[in-house]
């Protein structure tokens, strides 16, 4: 919003529109058109592909409208990263079952409706015998998606290109369990962190 010129010119949202009012010179208007210009703050402006050009319609008038012209905006969408929390919490019990390590884990991607891939992996404390699995099975599928547990990596791999909440459903089934005699390693390593 502002005035320059002679001319005021304000963002109408309801007409999704810059209207420019105010009884100037044709030089004045025409160096003032050239300067609107368009940008957008939707994390997913094209809404997942279905619109990617924005139609411009533009007219003028001395008090008579002149014949709209139009013009397009073609819209480059830039990939947001997938965004995912977890439970900071489980407890594990030497010799018993696997246990769920996220019930609580969620997903979620601004621009994407479907994710591809994921990892779970046991990144400090680990010992021997660790295994992360889901439902117990160390590989398989899950919600659709194919898993194996790799234990040089002491990750768990998933892929498949299915939806977000298929995903965070197999997020929230992934477990931890140990076939360590001493699954602490002699209390060195009283936990993992995933």
């Amino acid at each position: 919003n502002g005035t320059e010129n002679s001319i005021t010119y304000k963002w109408k949202a309801d007409k999704h529109a810059p209207v420019f009012t105010g009884a100037s010179s044709f030089a004045t208007y025409q160096a003032r058109l050239p300067t609107v210009g368009f940008q957008s703050t939707s994390d997913n402006p094209t809404a997942f592909g279905a619109k990617p050009q924005r139609t411009r319609k533009w007219t003028v008038s001395d008090g008579t409208d002149a014949p709209a012209a139009t013009s397009l905006v073609n819209i480059a969408a830039v990939n947001d990263a997938p965004h995912e929390t977890v439970d900071a919490n489980a407890a594990y019990t030497e010799n018993g079952a696997p246990v769920t390590i996220s019930p609580g884990a969620a997903a979620s991607d601004v621009d994407n409706v479907n994710l591809v891939s994921g990892v779970v992996r046991i990144v400090a404390g680990w010992v021997d015998g660790d295994v992360l699995t889901v439902n117990g099975l160390p590989s398989g599928t899950f919600s659709g998606i194919d898993f194996s547990y790799n234990a040089s990596l002491h990750a768990l791999l998933f892929t498949h290109p299915t939806t977000v909440g298929d995903y965070q459903a197999f997020m929230q089934a992934v477990q931890f369990s140990s076939t360590s005699a001493t699954p602490p390693n002699f209390v060195a390593h009283p936990t993992r962190t995933p």
